[in-house]
């Protein structure tokens, strides 16, 4: 497994990572010590939003350890929802939860282009990989192993789409084809552990890790990227900035002309972009299911997500 990480992060040199202090870019910096793109220390790039992030305590502490030289961005909801718009055309989506989510990860490769980078790393795919999901860990290994291998089929991340609007290309050593193939054959007592008391997952990646990384960091819980980053606390800032009052009238208002159902506020927040970007969602020429929300294509069928509006799950209805 070492060996096989070490390869695919030497084979995909950068300059810089996006980094959370989370196991999977941690695992992916420390690996990168040896095959960085170009001379000096590489770049860590970290975002923090609102008055606490867990991430931004995590990085720091590990950037120390790892030797990395990072920058580290700490927005208000209000700066971080004025790149939002930003997100909403890049990646074709008014979804709340996406645009939380993406508009971190983003931020970090702006600053990472402004900082001269022409190659940054992630730890995209670990989670989808190696069960760092927790609703995984009490599954059959049956269970299990159709679950991963149905997650690791649809599995798509915004990453590489936001680099490429910015400038940046950006890598994943996770999923290096070598590596999904060994994932893929790995069983429940590989991928699942028990730690403190705790069941934890990627278990076969902290270990394997033994030695390199500290072991408060090794086995460090997963938190998702809107806790980690502190980015959920967009969700208090609709709710507190758009009254009941007028998320009930705007949203009947687009029911009415757009056949649109808009579900909360934050999806109210970012429909104006998209509409104004793309025009109203709808069904596409050929496609067989559409959304009932927003009536966006839903492919492939069995993700049972709308990428539009993040419908979840998605009953589709026949075009």
């Amino acid at each position: 497994m070492r060996a096989l990480l070490e390869k695919a992060v030497a084979r995909r040199p950068a300059g810089g990572i996006i980094f959370s202090g989370g196991l999977d870019t941690a695992v992916v910096a420390a690996l990168m010590r040896g095959a960085a793109e170009g001379p000096g220390p590489i770049r860590a790039v970290s975002v923090g939003v609102g008055p606490k992030s867990h991430d931004l305590e995590a990085s720091r502490a590990l950037a120390k350890i790892l030797g990395l030289r990072r920058t580290v961005l700490h927005f208000t909801p209000e700066e971080l929802l004025s790149r939002g718009p930003s997100v909403v055309r890049i990646l074709k989506t008014y979804d709340p939860m996406a645009i939380r989510n993406h508009t971190v990860i983003y931020c970090a490769l702006v600053r990472a282009k402004a900082l001269g980078l022409k190659t940054v790393a992630t730890g995209d795919g670990g989670d989808e990989l190696f069960a760092g999901y927790s609703f995984l860990f009490d599954k059959t290994d049956r269970q299990l192993d159709y679950s991963l291998r149905r997650m690791q089929r649809i599995m798509s991340f915004a990453s590489r789409d936001l680099g490429e609007a910015v400038g940046v290309k950006v890598t994943a050593p996770f999923l290096d084809p070598e590596v999904q193939a060994f994932a893929r054959k790995l069983k429940k007592r590989d991928l699942i552990a028990t730690y403190r008391g705790k069941k934890i997952g990627k278990a076969i990646v902290r270990r394997c890790m033994k030695g390199t990384l500290p072991e408060r960091y090794l086995w460090r819980t997963k938190m998702p990227i809107e806790i980690g980053s502190g980015a959920h606390c967009l969700d208090r800032y609709w709710e507190k900035t758009i009254s009941d009052g007028t998320f009930a009238d705007e949203s009947r208002w687009i029911l009415e002309r757009d056949g649109v159902r808009i579900r909360n506020k934050g999806q109210l927040h970012s429909y104006g972009t998209y509409r104004k970007t793309f025009g109203p969602p709808g069904p596409r020429a050929g496609a067989k299911l559409s959304c009932p929300d927003c009536r966006s294509p839903v492919e492939p069928w069995e993700s049972l997500y709308c990428l539009t509006c993040g419908l979840w799950p998605v009953k589709g209805r026949p075009e």
